[in-house]
């Protein structure tokens, strides 16, 4: 039941992300261009953000698009193939948001809370691992299902596969969720406005947005999972309930990857501020100095004419 509704919509989500994916990546190469314009060489064109945010927008582009192509595909090798690049691709987008996400927190987790930087990075090693454990588990069920190649254990393949999904969601879910007290926290604490204060606030603003974004779309994620397993259909759902999670299941990446470019918009609009603003201080210096110079110039020459001698010392002279 659930398979079938996935596949009814996926043909239409497919077109839906590829139109917003070329936006999307359009938006984000003007943006790495102004970037680039305001740090005049001094930083690389393409940061770890950026490559980021386009393994994810590629990722999750590559697995629509095989999804729809492998859907009526019966060769044992081409869809053994196909689907472990599908598996590949979910797992890739899952820890790219994982970096992109302790990436971005890094900044506001040093200023307020530095005794969780380990932590976050030992999440971020433990959670790639689980997600190679998770790959395996994927290929050798498609092994099992299309080749016959240790049919035998299909259902614990499969077993292994689904909990694993469900529980590293759950992962995604827990970890957003610190991250998102992080920024709370933050903006809870801190009421300077500061160069680097309002860049974090930014980054806390739409780290939070984020945040509730992934939380959603993984708990869809985990709906369809648990739905696609059990015996009987949950009737309270509905057609419609179903239809709503799995268009959330194939276009949250995208949502996400929207609020990713506010971000960086707002964060360059601020550099460039604060560019502008460095610009006209040392303008207005210069031309304070100038007058300085220039008055401290005009009065040595007053000086040495004797236009500001005094005028009892005028009279000794010309005595």
């Amino acid at each position: 039941m659930y398979t079938n509704a996935f596949n009814e919509i996926e043909f239409q989500d497919l077109w839906i992300t590829v139109s917003v994916s070329i936006l999307i990546l359009i938006i984000l190469f003007r943006l790495i261009l102004k970037q680039s314009t305001i740090a005049k060489g001094q930083s690389p064109i393409f940061t770890s953000i950026s490559i980021l945010l386009f393994a994810i927008l590629t990722f999750n582009l590559v697995a629509m698009v095989f999804s729809l192509t492998l859907e009526n595909e019966t060769a044992p090798t081409p869809a053994v193939v196909g689907n472990t690049v599908i598996a590949a691709c979910y797992i890739l987008v899952d820890v790219s948001l994982v970096m992109y996400a302790w990436k971005r927190v890094l900044p506001v987790s040093q200023v307020i809370f530095p005794a969780s930087l380990p932590l976050l990075s030992g999440f971020v090693i433990l959670f790639a691992v689980a997600e190679l454990i998770r790959l395996i588990c994927s290929t050798l069920r498609f092994l099992a299902v299309f080749h016959g190649i240790l049919i035998s254990y299909e259902s614990v393949f499969t077993i292994a596969r689904d909990a694993l999904v469900i529980t590293l969601n759950i992962c995604m879910i827990t970890f957003e969720m610190c991250v998102t007290g992080i920024y709370i926290h933050y903006l809870r604490i801190m009421n300077n406005s500061g160069l680097e204060v309002q860049k974090l606030r930014i980054l806390s603003r739409f780290g939070i947005a984020s945040s509730v974004v992934v939380l959603v779309w993984l708990t869809s994620i985990d709906l369809f999972y648990s739905w696609s397993v059990a015996t009987s259909p949950p009737v309270r759902v509905g057609e419609l309930g179903i239809d709503i999670v799995l268009r959330i299941y194939d276009l949250g990446p995208l949502v996400y990857l929207l609020i990713q470019l506010a971000m960086k918009y707002w964060l360059l609009r601020e550099e460039e501020n604060n560019d502008n603003e460095r610009r006209e201080r040392i303008a207005t210096a210069k031309i304070t100095t100038g007058f300085n110079q220039g008055s401290k110039n005009d009065i040595q020459d007053s000086i040495r004419d004797g236009s500001l001698i005094p005028s009892h010392e005028s009279k000794q002279t010309d005595q």
